[in-house]
């Protein structure tokens, strides 16, 4: 329930925008809720380099029993990660960058939704990133304990769901009926199923492909991105963790990025920032790798429905987490 909780404040924000059209107090206070929300970052930001400041050798010696909650560049780092996050977004709530973009993304410039999207967005990469550095990068990644419950994992899933409802104005804007028409959750034909049966081994023969290649370039890299995997899903294989997880990221990230955010932010920005959402793999062929999965689904959303995408997701991480537990079996 936690998890949910930490997100209150965006829904908020995006209950304001959804009454923004018509009120223009309501459309006030969204962009001032996230001027604040950008200035608590640079405020985060400057607490970083303050602690980055009385980290350093002349201070520590005035002050020998300072206990700092990180080491030292880890706080010049986090104090990057908080301070690029605060101004780009700042940069989104420009209305005259908004009019540029919307050259090339099918928003409208003038929507304070399509604001609160865009910015959303960089939230999304930036914090992803700073828990990323934060964790320790991929080697990091590899020596924490990861223990999610099942119920974790779904209210997660719950999370993305609840934004993308939010996002194109369930009930505030758009019926029920409206809705699902809206985030594309149509019905499936059989010509669609095996559609998403063929792509997932399609998807799986990539991973192979991939993994072979990344290994004979660049065997430590590939190496430290599988340890990390394994600490992230090697304890979610079994049945009652891995349908979760399966259910969690097919049906949310699906109803969320493919659904909600890529007709309003295209899909080349939607994909970049899907895959930009799973640093957990560094800044390697992995996450190219997840930059192309999310264009084929996004072109599967596009001319099927984000019905198919859930499945075609759902089913691949599934088969995903079988195949390294059976795989880390078979090594051993």
């Amino acid at each position: 329930m936690l998890i949910l909780i930490q997100y209150l404040p965006f829904w908020g924000i995006m209950l304001l925008a959804n009454r923004a059209e018509r009120d223009k107090t309501a459309r006030t206070l969204t962009y001032l809720s996230l001027v604040l929300v950008n200035l608590f970052l640079l405020c985060g930001a400057l607490v970083c380099l303050g602690l980055y400041a009385i980290s350093q050798p002349e201070w520590r010696e005035a002050m020998p029993d300072l206990v700092l909650p990180f080491e030292s560049a880890a706080l010049l780092g986090l104090a990057g990660a908080l301070a690029a996050t605060a101004l780009a977004a700042l940069v989104f709530l420009l209305p005259p960058v908004r009019r540029l973009l919307a050259r090339w993304l099918p928003i409208d410039p003038a929507s304070c939704m399509d604001c609160v999207a865009l910015v959303f967005a960089v939230y999304f990469v930036g914090l992803t990133a700073l828990q990323f550095g934060l964790l320790g990068g991929v080697e990091g990644l590899a020596l924490a304990d990861f223990s999610p419950t099942a119920a974790d994992l779904l209210f997660s899933g719950l999370a993305l769901i609840i934004f993308a409802l939010l996002g194109v104005g369930w009930i505030m804007r758009r019926s029920t009926g409206e809705t699902l028409q809206r985030l594309g959750l149509g019905r499936m034909q059989a010509k669609h199923l095996l559609l998403a049966l063929g792509l997932i081994p399609a998807f799986l023969i990539l991973d192979v492909a991939v993994s072979l290649v990344w290994s004979a370039l660049d065997p430590t890299g590939a190496e430290q991105v599988a340890n990390a995997n394994k600490a992230l899903f090697g304890g979610m294989a079994t049945l009652s963790l891995a349908v979760p997880l399966a259910l969690a990221t097919g049906i949310g990230e699906e109803v969320l990025f493919r659904g909600a955010v890529q007709p309003r932010l295209g899909l080349w920005f939607t994909s970049v920032t899907f895959a930009l959402g799973h640093l957990q793999y560094g800044l390697s062929p992995a996450l190219l790798q997840i930059l192309a999965l999310g264009l084929v689904l996004g072109l599967v959303r596009q001319r099927v429905n984000t019905t198919t995408c859930i499945v075609i997701h759902a089913l691949y991480n599934l088969s995903n987490l079988f195949l390294m537990s059976w795989l880390s079996q078979f090594a051993s």
